[in-house]
């Protein structure tokens, strides 16, 4: 394809605030045909009508994948009944020429996806069904190309939309219904790089099935065309240039510039998109529950989608068994040709895997004489420079102020607080109270006309009983240069300054081939991605009430989770992730990540963080 032959740079632009997922939808059609009559013959008695199929009703059920919905309540990826009033319409398409014959019967779906259509008379047993949703929602119609005589489940999704504009054409050139039904499937998926589809789609594993949906649906040049959505431009249709080539060839990826950009772009833009859920480690979803744990799932297979999509947008030779282990390299480029990322693909097991380029690193060990403990280290060239820090959290325990719970083992270290971090006592902190009393509390709430949670009496009679605040005396120390405090780390390490993790941010990420600011996720450990600094950041969760009402209560029956000591509702709620060295991340429900990144905050004596030490 001309884009891709013409740049050999490409990087998705993602356009965050789990992010957002892409709102792609698929619909699954049962048909059932019932007649007092025994209708004779199969697919081989195509070239002649064939009369009795009388009165008959067709019953369906409309399905779809539901990646994302944009509310404050908990969302997983899951299946369910396309949208009531939803029109559905049967067309009976002639038995020799596939063209439609005028016949069209009406229907519209009811509750949980179900629709029938009633007292159906054809003479041709192949037919076209299509389903088209509502405004807004209606980016395209819905399809599949089926023989009123089969049996068993017909599924209707974006696959079978595909399939049905391919196997349609083929059966109008020539090719019998059987045939044009097996090499349109064949086609369209390996239009996508999937080549190991099971052969029902429909019957497959239920996270399997709801992955290769997604992945699919996710990639079509619309609106909101991504699991994390972003903003492309729609000239001409670019969705419409995807169907009608796919019609036409079979394939679209190599016939128009403009929708090879798109796709490439939005598949970029959810593999970014996927890197940050990555930084969770999946023991966290999996003491989040059991649809954390699937969410996991589905987005590994959609990560291995995504690279069989990407191998053929750039023309990488199928993986095999005789390739197993070989490495492509391309560079890859935004829809605007702005940014360009490397991206590296991997042979095994017969797909393409995604993985993202490793820094050169080296690792290493190194033991705390204070009690004896082994942390793994990396060192990495920061502007010329080796530089080693430790690959590891911190866990040295006889700190006061150090909190070790096993609750986070995943992260593997301690959190300190500030003053525990620098290994200062009290003297370097200065106390002030929230309000100058609980008279002037009360006349700044009165003065904001607002009421603050619980009342204002009771707000500011706690807010005084909680005592002070304390904050670092900036007169006794300069928290912007670490240098010549050890802090909690041992003897011959130190704390960093937070230049120096700008510094290191900027030299990984000039490994990486990226030309934007520095970016925390470049030092994550991004499993099943890889590791690619060595360094082995992790997420961790905690969970924060936004957004709550006075009369907000916390449902039990949702599912509470214990964090720091506290009792927190997981819902209505949103996740906020907090890298390693404080910076923060926030992520929806929704499997959405947004990663900002800011200055560690020394302002908070309570402020709680992990530590990593550099060599001096």
């Amino acid at each position: 394809m001309s884009y891709l032959k013409m740049s050999s740079k490409i990087f998705c632009t993602l356009a965050m605030p789990f992010a957002m997922m892409f709102a792609a939808f698929q619909a699954s059609v049962l048909v059932a045909c019932s007649d007092d009559k025994s209708v004779a013959g199969g697919a081989s008695e195509e070239t002649r009508i064939i009369a009795g199929l009388e009165n008959i009703s067709i019953h369906g059920r409309a399905r779809m994948v539901v990646p994302w919905k944009n509310d404050d309540k908990i969302k997983h990826i899951d299946v369910v009944g396309l949208e009531a009033g939803t029109n559905v319409s049967l067309y009976e398409l002639d038995a020799k020429t596939f063209a439609k014959t005028g016949v069209v019967y009406a229907g519209v779906v009811g509750d949980s996806g179900n629709f029938a259509f009633e007292k159906v008379t054809l003479k041709s047993p192949y037919v076209l069904i299509e389903a088209e949703r509502l405004p807004p929602q209606n980016a395209y119609v819905y399809s599949v190309f089926t023989d009123v005589r089969d049996t068993g489940e017909i599924s209707m999704d974006v696959m079978t939309r595909l399939e049905a504009l391919r196997a349609v054409r083929l059966a109008e050139s020539g090719e019998s219904y059987a045939e044009a039904k097996e090499r349109a499937k064949a086609e369209v998926l390996e239009a996508f790089g999937i080549y190991d589809a099971p052969d029902g789609i429909g019957e497959a594993d239920e996270v399997e099935y709801t992955a290769i949906i997604s992945a699919i649906s996710s990639t079509l040049p619309t609106s909101t065309s991504s699991i994390y959505p972003i903003s492309l431009p729609l000239e001409n249709r670019t969705i419409n240039k995807l169907f009608a080539f796919t019609a036409e060839k079979g394939y679209f990826l190599g016939t128009d510039s403009l929708l090879d950009k798109s796709f490439v772009d939005i598949v970029l833009s959810n593999f970014e998109g996927l890197k940050r859920a990555f930084s969770v480690p999946f023991e966290a979803y999996h003491k989040l529950g059991d649809a954390w744990t699937r969410d996991y799932q589905i987005n590994e297979l959609m990560l291995k989608y995504y690279a069989g999509m990407l191998s053929v947008a750039y023309n990488v030779e199928r993986c095999t068994q005789d390739k197993e282990g070989k490495v492509s390299n391309i560079q890859v480029s935004d829809y605007y040709e702005t940014r360009v990322t490397a991206v590296r693909l991997v042979c095994h097991s017969g797909n393409w895997h995604l993985s993202v380029p490793e820094v050169e690193h080296t690792m290493g060990t190194m033991t705390d004489a204070r009690d004896g403990r082994e942390y793994k280290t990396v060192t990495i060239d920061v502007g010329g420079t080796p530089q080693t820090w430790m690959a590891e959290n911190l866990r040295y325990e006889l700190q006061e102020g150090a909190s070790c719970d096993e609750e986070w083992g995943f992260v593997d270290g301690c959190y300190y607080s500030q003053l525990a971090a620098m290994n200062l006592d009290s003297s370097y902190l200065v106390f002030d109270y929230p309000y100058e009393s609980l008279e002037a509390c009360k006349a700044y709430w009165e003065s904001e006309n607002s009421v603050p949670y619980g009342g204002i009496d009771a707000f500011c009679e706690e807010s005084m009983d909680a005592g002070t605040h304390s904050k670092l005396d900036y007169e006794k120390i300069d928290v912007s240069d670490s240098a010549k405090y050890q802090g909690v780390c041992p003897d011959g390490w130190r704390l960093p300054r937070p230049q120096e993790w700008i510094d290191l941010l900027s030299a990984v990420q000039a490994y990486s081939g990226e030309d934007e600011k520095p970016e925390t996720l470049n030092l994550f450990d991004l499993s099943p991605l890889g590791n690619p600094a060595g360094f082995g950041l992790h997420a961790h969760y905690s969970i924060m009430w936004l957004g709550q009402t006075p009369d907000f209560v916390p449902d039990p029956s949702s599912g509470l989770l214990t964090v720091d000591g506290a009792v927190l509702a997981t819902a209505p709620a949103k996740v906020m992730l907090k890298d390693d060295f404080g910076y923060d991340m926030f992520m929806a429900i929704a499997n959405q990540v947004w990663i900002g990144f800011t200055k560690m905050d020394f302002s908070e004596s309570f402020t709680r963080i992990a530590v990593r030490c550099v060599k001096n």
